[in-house]
């Protein structure tokens, strides 16, 4: 969850959903009650519930708080073993002088991660290190405003040369110990830049390839940031061994504070360690949107789907070839009686038979599409937006 813009009630310049003393019911009007009862109807569970930053809006001291509190039952109702947080640019008070991280310091004692010596590692480093050994998890926890100290300086993320050494140091004190084969980092700014529908790239991560680079060499397989309120979920780079970059979205901006057509979001972000081909440090998110009166539902527009993954690293092509010989071969041995002029086969049929499909990116998964239609006239069949109900082949 992230980009929550929780903040007091205000006659001008509301932003979010999120406000102080916003009722309960009815639940579809209240983004955190309507999550609430998607939880309880699908029966949702989570290991941690991991938070990008800007709980508050405009350092809302009293929206901090709020937004701090809900995402406390928010947790527990996920089961989940705890939150894990970093702060955004709106949880700083950067305008002001002074010591402008008092609101966020003073939240909670449990704020941004519950061990001590770890909070105390965020706060004068600006990164900390947590590791779950039971769930094999390891989570690079960054706080992209660390340098907010002035108005100048908070219109975009930074990472100095020396936490980048420091990070460095750390994680090859680590390279020898117990294998973690969950590996996240996570921050409020994005690492690259995310300039699509003129978002500009001017609140960019400075010196975030950089970061991006040293995660990658470390064998991090995601990256998980706010700050844009756009989901996006792409690659570092066109390497077999890339980093992902997801872009969370908001959970409760206003559509004016959202890009036209996209709702707000909350994501179940599943990694696995299974032995599935071509794929490496692989996982899928499931993704919900919220719409004002209607409440959470699954994605079912192109914005961004219900279902989606990354880690699938055989070129489209390759996949295409192989899925396109299957069905022409094995399949239609097994299955004469179903061919009359065209070959239709169900999708869940592909997936069991090529499991790595699943594992491909959106923007990925659009091309493999295409490709497929092009080269071999396979054609996908859509229920929903990157959800095919069956492929169809015409002899």
């Amino acid at each position: 969850m992230s980009d929550l813009h929780c903040h007091e009630k205000r006659e001008k310049d509301d932003d979010s959903y999120l406000v102080c003393g916003l009722p309960t019911s009815p639940h579809k009007e209240n983004p955190y009650s309507s999550l609430l009862k998607l939880i309880e109807r699908k029966t949702l569970r989570c290991d941690f519930l991991l938070l990008p930053g800007d709980f508050a809006d405009k350092v809302d001291k009293k929206g901090f708080l709020e937004g701090w509190r809900i995402t406390s039952e928010i947790a527990r109702r996920l089961g989940a073993q705890e939150r894990i947080a970093t702060i955004g640019n709106h949880d700083v008070s950067s305008r002001d002088g002074g010591n402008v991280f008092d609101v966020a310091k003073n939240i909670d004692d449990d704020f941004p991660v519950r061990d001590k010596n770890k909070q105390d590692e965020f706060w004068n480093r600006g990164f900390c290190l947590l590791e779950y050994p039971a769930q094999g998890f390891r989570i690079l926890v960054i706080n992209s405003a660390h340098h907010h100290y002035t108005e100048a300086r908070a219109r975009s993320g930074e990472i100095l040369n020396k936490q980048l050494e420091a990070i460095e140091e750390c994680l090859e004190n680590l390279k020898n110990s117990d294998y973690f084969p969950f590996q996240v980092a996570m921050t409020h700014h994005h690492p690259f830049p995310h300039e699509r529908y003129n978002l500009g790239s001017a609140d960019t991560i400075i010196n975030g390839t950089l970061l991006v680079t040293l995660l990658n060499k470390y064998n991090f397989k995601l990256i998980i940031h706010g700050h844009k309120h756009d989901v996006l979920l792409r690659y570092s780079d066109a390497g077999p061994n890339s980093t992902a970059i997801f872009s969370a979205g908001s959970f409760s901006c206003k559509p004016k504070n959202l890009l036209q057509g996209s709702n707000n979001t909350f994501h179940i972000v599943e990694l696995s360690d299974d032995t599935v081909q071509n794929c490496r440090g692989q996982g899928i998110i499931e993704t919900y949107h919220y719409t004002w009166g209607l409440g959470w539902t699954e994605s079912s527009n192109q914005y961004f789907p219900h279902k989606t993954g990354f880690g699938c690293y055989l070129p489209v092509e390759n996949l295409a070839k192989n899925v396109y010989e299957w069905i022409t071969t094995t399949w239609v041995q097994s299955n004469t009686h179903a061919v009359k002029g065209r070959i239709i086969v169900e999708w869940d049929e592909v997936l069991a038979e090529f499991p790595e499909i699943a594992f491909l990116t959106p923007s990925t998964f659009e091309k493999f599409g295409e490709f497929s239609q092009k080269q071999y006239k396979m054609v996908f069949s859509y229920q929903l937006p990157q959800t095919p109900e069956v492929v169809k082949i015409t002899l």
